[in-house]
């Protein structure tokens, strides 16, 4: 795991959560009371770099299955978008089918 830290490979979405999450982190040690200082300085000088390197990286692209799933999810929403208006007006009872 330690090798995936030093040299990351990210997609596009999610390098913007691992910023985020190391910037938390870093927040969380800068406000930390520091019992002993060369320890804090030592862990915040690590969050930096692992911090410049994510945000060095170039993003990898999406695995065959994300982008599977991903074009499945969007023809599933123009369905929905077609039949969505119909089935509103079933769960209000303004529309009944011929199998009701």
């Amino acid at each position: 795991m330690g090798a995936r830290l030093e040299h990351p490979s990210l997609t596009s979405r999610e390098k913007p959560l691992a910023e985020d999450f190391l910037q938390e982190q870093l927040r969380k040690l800068q406000s930390q009371s520091a019992d002993s200082k060369g320890n804090k300085e030592k862990a915040l000088e690590r969050m930096r770099e692992l911090l410049m390197g994510v945000n060095g990286c170039t993003p990898v692209p999406e695995s065959r299955e994300v982008r599977q799933v991903e074009a499945s999810i969007k023809k599933l929403d123009a369905e929905w978008k077609e039949v969505s208006p119909l089935y509103d007006k079933w769960q209000a009872g303004r529309h009944s089918f011929k199998t009701n």
